[in-house]
Parts: structure tokens; sequence; C-alpha cells
């Protein structure tokens, strides 16, 4: 698992910093957000529809990374907490309501499958429609992903994981190990506020021009 993680996160790596270098390093401020249909060219559309299906791939393993967070008992995601925290209320709102309490069986050939809560179906079928239809109504998806990724990954990827190490390897304090971890922490939270800063900017100049369920021309 541990050599899995670092060569998926050493090819992510590679492939955004090509993206974002050599597009800012050839077309600077005017870079497109999609490098493969931001031109206007459309005569290798195999390209964009190879990397469309990637775009699929992606989101079925997203999807099952939030099913097992939503499904666990014991899941700590934000999203499962969200979820979580509705169902938990309603059950304690409504304790003898049979929507929100029956549990029924689903079986195939008297084999035992699963359970299925009409409360629990119904609301994170409406939380699904409902955050598609704010992710609908964004016309600068890409702005607000980069604001979402600014805010959250200093701290989460790190400032936490460098503490934790720190701790756990009980590195003194004032050492040239300590000094350089740091440091490196510091120079990422630079580069989290000036990638937040460029979002909150691009947010700003397409609130303008803001028609909900448009996409940018």
């Amino acid at each position: 698992m541990k050599r899995a993680s670092a060569i998926g996160v050493s090819v992510m790596m590679i492939f955004f910093m090509l993206c974002g270098c050599f597009g800012y390093a050839a077309f600077g401020d005017l870079a497109p957000e999609n490098l493969l249909a931001g031109f206007g060219f459309h005569q290798t559309s195999w390209v964009i529809d190879l990397a469309n299906f990637f775009i699929v791939v992606h989101l079925l393993g997203a999807y099952q990374y939030l099913k097992v967070e939503t499904q666990l008992p014991k899941s700590r995601g934000v999203s499962a907490a969200g979820v979580r925290a509705i169902e938990t209320w309603a059950s304690r709102r409504w304790p003898d309501s049979g929507f929100i309490m029956s549990e029924y069986s689903i079986s195939i050939y008297s084999k035992r499958l699963t359970t299925m809560n009409l409360f629990r179906l119904t609301w994170r079928t409406l939380f699904v429609v409902m955050v598609t239809l704010v992710a609908l109504a964004l016309p600068f998806f890409t702005d607000m992903i980069a604001l979402m990724g600014a805010i959250g990954y200093w701290p989460i990827v790190v400032y936490f994981p460098v503490e934790m190490h720190i701790a756990q390897n009980k590195i003194p304090k004032r050492t040239a190990r300590w000094a350089g971890l740091q440091l490196l922490s510091f120079l990422i939270f630079l580069i989290s506020l000036a990638a937040a800063s460029g979002a909150i900017q691009g947010l700003h100049k397409n609130l303008h021009a803001y028609e909900p369920f448009k996409s940018k021309d």
C-alpha cells in the first residue's frame, strides 16, 4: 500500500507539474483551464474523448471512496459526518416513525445482500441531487475547486503530517532536520496562499458575468 501510494502520488505530481508549469510558460495568464479543449482545436477529438473517459474512471473511484465513507458505521469523513448528522437527528426527533426507523432486507434467492432504509435512501438521494445542482449552477468550477484545494491542502497534506512526524520521531527543536521540515511546511503554506489568492481573483472576475447553469465560453 505504501509503495502504491508513493507511485500514485509521484505520477500525479509529475502530470500536474507538467500541465501547470509548461502551460503557464507557454501561454502565461492566457493559459486555458482545459488544456485539451480550451484552444478551439478539435482535430484531435479522440484525445479529448480519451481524457473524458479517464475522468469517468476517476469519478468511479471517487464514488467508491465516498460510498465506503457513508456505509461504514465509524466513518469520519466530512461528507459522511454531515449526512449521518441529519440521519441521527431525524431518528431522535421521530423515534416511532416507520419511514425513518424501519429496515428492509434485500435478498436474492434467499441470500441476504443488504438492508435498506427508506429515509436514508430518500435523504441521501436528495443530498446528491442538491450537491449536483449547486455544482451545475457554478460557471467557475475550476476556480472553486482551486480555492477549496488551496484551503485544505496545506493543513491536511503538509502541516499535520509534518507535525505528527516530528512528534512521532521526537525530533528536537532547533535542529537542522526540524528546521528543514518547518521550512518545507512554511514554503508550502506560502504556495497555498498564492493559489488561494489566484482562485479568489478568478471567482471575483467570474461573478461579474455570473449566470446560473451556464458554463463559461
